[in-house]
């Protein structure tokens, strides 16, 4: 009996040991396809989140175009409108100075139909001196004018200061 246990215990281990050894392997090939499954999970969840990303960022795109296209158009008719403000301005500046040379031309012929007669500087010289702030005294004594006319320039040129 002691040669049967003599065997039998070190075939027992041994069964053990390789029952043990088994159940190892056989985790370890459960934990390696359980990886296997993760990884391919894991595959298809960012797969997925890639396709998310990339859809995302086509419409981005696609906005962003949209908006330059629109943009461009924008900027032609702003182009176009510009050139015509200018244009106009351009015109409005030319009547403009039109202008001023006639306003220039009749102040002038103005001052020489002044200058011609003499009476009218007692009267333009009344009116400077009414616009400065003068008295009608003193309009009177300076101008050498009657008291009727001293009153009337007084009276225009007064309303204008």
């Amino acid at each position: 009996m002691n040669a049967i246990l003599s065997q039998w215990l070190p075939l027992s281990l041994s069964l053990a040991a390789l029952a043990g050894f088994v159940v190892v392997i056989m985790a370890q090939l459960r934990t390696h396809n359980e990886q296997k499954e993760l990884l391919k999970l894991l595959r298809g969840i960012k797969s997925k989140q890639n396709e998310a990303l990339e859809a995302a960022t086509e419409e981005e795109f696609s906005a962003i175009r949209a908006e330059l296209k629109v943009g461009a158009q924008s900027r032609d008719e702003l182009q176009e409108q510009l050139n015509e403000l200018s244009d106009k301005y351009t015109g409005l500046l030319a009547s403009h100075q039109k202008l001023l040379k006639a306003i220039k031309e009749q102040e002038s012929a103005i001052r020489e139909v002044a200058e011609q007669d003499p009476a009218s500087k007692f009267y333009q010289r009344a009116a400077k001196l009414v616009r400065q702030g003068a008295s009608l005294e003193e309009v009177m004594e300076a101008c050498e004018l009657p008291r009727a006319e001293a009153e009337l320039v007084f009276s225009l040129y007064r309303a204008e200061t």
